[in-house]
């Protein structure tokens, strides 16, 4: 060792009970010749550091084992976090994550969306957003995203989770089109069809219901079944959607009153179903004013066939 030059080394000492404790020494030779060392004990030192490292090691697993993507991110936009997931759902590696953008990930809307959100976030302090992630192979995966506004090191950055919705947005889309299908269905009954709630509130119901009833979506839906008949009949018409929830029974002939006042005889059959989780009525019905016309004629025709033959059975007697 040159004269003033100073060496700093670390070294395992023994104490006097015998344990072993790591120690920094540091050495310097003095002008005279001789050498000045001074010993730092490092234990709490170390002992933190490896603290450190058990709780790094422990956030890391903990962070791997989400269900679903997690990121960690500056106002700039840089990735300073990330889980293996991330790493997995987009196809790229560590490398290319960090030098990447989160609209990196995302195409169209989506990125639009996800900046939008990102934006509130450090605006507002949280924010979620619906896009789809495009991974380095191109695929397209529906995802649901959460973020919030946290400081780090003093300064304002982005941490978020994401979870795969791919089979809820498949599951939605099957219910879409299994709705549109009974739409279809219940639009081209020969008559009207109705759905509504114990409360009396109309859920469902076709266009021939409005078209023969002469009401607007709108106020359908604000209407309770008995409005649809004259006072009258409203105690009867409860009890018969009384009767309904309590039990199957058979089909009968009402006269409906339209928006303007018109009357229109129809058959009804209606019945209690499960609908959503509540108790709902569904029935349907078949104008029979036609068939009312023809019964009316056939008896007029009767009775002026009953007046013409007696007629001439006194013709026959005089």
């Amino acid at each position: 060792m040159r004269q003033g030059n100073s060496t700093i080394r670390q070294r395992k000492m023994k104490r006097k009970d015998g344990s072993l404790v790591i120690t920094e020494v540091r050495s310097q030779q003095l002008p005279d010749g001789r050498f000045l060392s001074v010993v730092r004990d490092l234990s709490e030192r170390i002992a933190a550091q490896q603290q450190i490292e058990r709780e790094k090691d422990l956030s890391d697993n903990l962070i791997d084992a989400l269900p679903g993507v997690f990121y960690f991110l500056n106002r700039e936009g840089k990735f300073l976090r990330w889980n293996k997931q991330l790493e997995l759902v987009t196809g790229y590696n560590e490398t290319e994550i960090a030098g990447m953008s989160p609209s990196d990930f995302f195409e169209g809307e989506g990125r639009e969306r996800i900046n939008a959100a990102a934006r509130k976030v450090f605006e507002e302090g949280v924010a979620d957003s619906e896009a789809e992630f495009v991974s380095k192979d191109g695929t397209h995966t529906a995802y649901y995203f959460k973020a919030i506004r946290v400081e780090y090191n003093g300064v304002p950055c982005l941490l978020g989770t994401g979870i795969d919705i791919s089979d809820r947005k498949r599951a939605e889309r099957l219910v879409l089109k299994e709705r549109d299908l009974s739409d279809s269905i219940i639009d081209n009954l020969p008559g009207i069809f109705y759905l509504y709630d114990r409360q009396g509130h109309f859920l469902r119901w076709n266009r021939n219901f409005e078209e023969l009833t002469g009401y607007t979506p709108d106020e359908i839906r604000k209407m309770h079944p008995v409005d649809f008949y004259d006072e009258d009949e409203k105690d009867k018409i409860r009890a018969r959607i009384d009767e309904v929830f309590h039990g199957k029974v058979p089909g009968i002939e009402v006269n409906v009153r339209a928006k303007g006042g018109r009357h229109i005889p129809f058959y009804i059959n209606s019945m209690a179903i499960d609908y959503e989780g509540k108790d709902c009525l569904m029935g349907m019905g078949i104008d029979v004013a036609e068939r009312k016309k023809t019964e009316e004629e056939l008896q007029e025709s009767y009775r002026a066939v009953r007046t013409l033959t007696g007629y001439l059975q006194n013709i026959r007697e005089q």
